[in-house]
């Protein structure tokens, strides 16, 4: 079995800030890739001023989570290329 890209693309509100979030994962199934974000986020969430045991990080873990799982991503298991336009 080979590694996939998932891509759940502007469509997370967990991971909103001005707009809807997009996550990525590189891995072998869906639940992996759901696994390897909400892990990074978790990790990534442990650097800010606050430590993650806060009740924010923990709800918007598990927000994440639910979010990964019920939002269909975009599966790429072949040659493609794609771009995101920044914003001013």
């Amino acid at each position: 079995m080979g590694l996939k890209l998932f891509v759940w693309e502007g469509n997370l509100g967990s991971l909103a800030q001005h707009e809807d979030g997009t996550a990525f994962a590189l891995a072998e199934d869906l639940e992996s890739a759901v696994e390897l974000v909400v892990s990074r986020y978790w990790a990534d969430a442990g650097r800010g001023e606050t430590t993650p045991s806060t009740p924010h990080y923990k709800m918007t873990r598990e927000l994440l989570r639910k979010e990964l799982r019920t939002t269909k991503p975009l599966i790429v298991d072949s040659a493609a290329a794609f771009y995101i336009f920044g914003s001013a």
